[in-house]
């Protein structure tokens, strides 16, 4: 078995464990709520048509969302005993922490594909630049890659969960 597909087989096995509990999609909702709540406020107040205000909230959202996604990722291996089990599989260490990652990422940016309805929905109202919403996405995602960074250490550290978020 190549690498590659052992890492995807850890990844499949984390997103089925994510939805598969309605935490995560509490949590999206929440990301959603709180992304729109801050960053959509003044849109209509300022008469500018920009996302400016929308990128700045989103990155109070991804405060929220990434150790959400990344909480549960080595922190309920320990608690409940599995983690033993696998890395006795064969599984190299480097392709679980990957695997885990990346399911992380794929949460993550299944959030922030969510949350490009509100740009979307604003359309009629404004032209925005598409180079704008193209890099605030980008970077949205690049730092919330770095959140899910810190949140899986912190989830590797701690022993529950809840001390993991």
């Amino acid at each position: 078995m190549k690498a590659w597909a052992r890492t995807r087989a850890v990844a499949e096995r984390e997103l089925i464990s994510h939805f598969a509990q309605p935490t995560a999609w509490v949590f999206l909702s929440a990301f959603l709520l709180v992304g729109a709540g801050f960053g959509l406020t003044d849109f209509f107040t300022r008469g500018v048509a920009d996302l400016r205000d929308y990128f700045s909230g989103l990155r109070y959202a991804l405060v929220l969302l990434a150790p959400a996604a990344a909480m549960r990722l080595w922190a309920s291996e320990r608690s409940s005993g599995t983690l033993e089990l696998l890395f006795t599989t064969p599984v190299r260490p480097l392709e679980a922490v990957l695997g885990k990652y990346l399911a992380g990422l794929i949460v993550i940016s299944l959030g922030l594909l969510l949350g490009l309805g509100f740009p979307l929905s604003l359309l009629p109202f404004a032209e925005f630049d598409l180079g704008q919403v193209v890099g605030g996405y980008l970077g949205a995602f690049l730092l919330a890659s770095a959140f899910l960074a810190l949140g899986c250490l912190a989830s590797a550290l701690s022993p529950s969960q809840e001390v993991a978020f």
